[in-house]
């Protein structure tokens, strides 16, 4: 597995797996704009496009991923940035890793990763930003409940005690 450098205050950092930048953009603990490196790179791009594109490119054959990960650095940051973060989102809901139907990426979810790349470079920046705010949205109602259920019952035991 190949293994990924974050650049942190300044410094590179690393090598971490693909699953644990995953885990750690997940939740929460690296923001998706710090700086990586991977060795198939010509320079560091935001953590959260690089995991978009190794997620979207896992079953790519070798070379396309090399054509991929060279020409990222030479790409629309501002673009790829909303490209790879959509990417990112129709492999899997960021909460629970399934797809609902409510998704309005949920059919996405359903095709290739080649399909997925051609239909997001097809999206206008407005789109993309609209699937973010959505996914957000999403994300925050449903860790308001989440907090909720855990902590909801926690916080009456402990007015209780008080």
């Amino acid at each position: 597995m190949d293994r990924i450098y974050l650049l942190i205050d300044g410094i590179p950092d690393g090598p971490y797996s693909e699953d644990e930048v995953l885990r750690a953009v997940g939740l929460g603990l690296i923001s998706d704009d710090l700086l990586a490196w991977h060795r198939r790179l010509a320079d560091w791009i935001p953590v959260g496009r690089l995991i978009g594109l190794l997620l979207a490119l896992q079953s790519a054959p070798p070379e396309k991923i090399d054509i991929a990960l060279k020409s990222e650095a030479t790409a629309n940051p501002q673009i790829d940035d909303l490209q790879a973060k959509v990417l990112k989102l129709s492999l899997a809901c960021p909460y629970d890793q399934s797809n609902p139907r409510t998704c309005p990426l949920h059919e996405v979810r359903k095709i290739s990763w080649k399909e997925k790349c051609r239909w997001i470079d097809e999206l206008s920046e407005t789109s993309l930003r609209d699937l973010l705010i959505f996914h957000q949205k999403c994300l925050a109602k449903k860790m308001k409940t989440l907090e909720k259920v855990i902590c909801g019952p926690l916080r009456a035991r402990e007015s209780q005690k008080g």
